[in-house]
C-alpha cells in the first residue's frame, strides 16, 4: 500500500513520512526495528536517529507488515502463535479497534489489549525464560527452566535480549523495544513524546519566525536532562531505589509491568 493509505492524519503528500520541511520522504528507511524502539522518526527525522514515541498510527504499520508476509490478519496470527499458547484470553485483541479493508481484524501494537494482573505475569515469564513457553497449553511455567517438559520458542533469545537493551543508542538509551528501561540518560537528541502533542515537534505549516519556541520547548523536554522512567511510575520507585537492569512495561492508568532478569 501506499503509506498515505496507512496513516490516519497525513501531514504531507507521502503520508506519515514525509518530512514536511525538507519534503525528504523516510518512508525507505523505517524498519520493524525502528518501529519497535520508538525511533521511527514519524516523518520529522530520519529513522533510528531520535526518540519518537508513538502508538498509534505509526507503530500500526507493524501489524500490517505481519498481515502481508503471513496472508492472513495480524490479529488471527497473533492469537495463534502467542495468545492462545501462553492461555491469554482468545478474544485478547479483539478491543483494539484497528482494521485494514483488505486484511481485516489486525492487532494494536501500541496497546489497547485488557490483562489481567496474572495475563501480564505471563509476559513477564516469557522474558525471563528467554522467549521459551511451556508447551503444555495455559500452564505457567515456574521460574526455573526444566528442560524436561516440551518448551517451544515464541521468542528468539536475541529479540528477548533487544527488549533489554538501548538498540539505537545515539537516539535515546531509555527504551528496548516496546520496554523503557532503567538506563542513565545519555547525551543524544531531542525526545518527542507523542503525548506532547505534538507541541515538541517541529510542526507543519509553523512560520519559521516561530520555529525556535518549538525547538526551545523541545531542548526541555531532552532525554539528556532527565531520566524519563522516574515520572512513568510511582510507588516510591525512582531511578535509583529501581535495579539497574530493571524492564518496564507501561499500561493504561499507571499499570506496568517490571521484569529483574538479574
Amino acid at each position: 500500500k501506499e503509506a498515505a493509505v496507512w496513516c490516519r492524519r497525513p501531514p504531507g503528500e507521502d503520508g506519515c513520512w514525509k518530512d514536511c520541511q525538507t519534503g525528504e520522504s523516510y518512508w525507505p528507511s523505517v524498519t520493524a526495528r525502528h518501529l519497535l524502539t520508538q525511533s521511527s522518526g514519524v516523518g520529522r527525522y530520519s529513522p533510528g536517529t531520535a526518540f519518537t514515541y508513538d502508538s498509534d498510527g505509526f507503530i500500526d504499520h507493524l501489524a500490517y507488515l505481519i498481515s502481508k508476509i503471513t496472508n492472513e490478519s495480524s490479529a488471527t496470527w497473533a492469537t495463534r502463535e502467542y495468545a492462545l499458547p501462553m492461555g491469554l484470553p482468545p478474544d485478547l485483541f479483539a478491543y483494539d479497534d484497528v482494521s485494514d479493508p483488505q486484511d481485516g481484524p489486525e492487532f494494536s501494537p501500541g496497546g489497547g489489549q485488557m490483562m489481567t494482573c496474572r495475563d501480564h505475569l505471563r509476559v513477564a515469564h516469557l522474558m525471563i525464560n528467554k522467549g521459551r513457553w511451556a508447551d503444555d497449553v495455559g500452564v505457567l511455567p515456574g521460574a526455573a527452566i526444566d528442560d524436561s517438559r516440551p518448551w517451544r520458542q515464541l521468542l528468539t533469545e536475541e529479540f528477548v535480549e533487544s527488549m533489554m537493551r538501548p538498540n539505537f543508542p545515539d537516539a535515546f538509551t531509555g527504551y528496548g523495544m516496546l520496554s523503557w528501561l532503567n538506563a542513565p540518560p545519555e547525551p543524544n537528541r531531542c525526545c518527542t513524546p507523542r503525548w506532547g502533542d505534538g507541541a515538541y515537534l517541529p510542526q507543519c505549516g509553523v512560520p519559521a519566525t516561530n520555529r525556535s519556541v518549538f525547538e526551545a520547548a523541545c531542548h526541555l523536554q531532552s532525554c539528556k536532562e532527565e531520566f524519563l522512567f522516574d515520572h512513568m511510575i510511582g510507588d516510591g520507585i525512582t531511578s535509583q531505589t529501581a535495579p539497574r537492569d530493571l524492564v518496564l512495561g507501561m499500561g493504561q492508568s499507571a499499570k506496568y509491568l517490571m521484569v529483574v532478569p538479574s
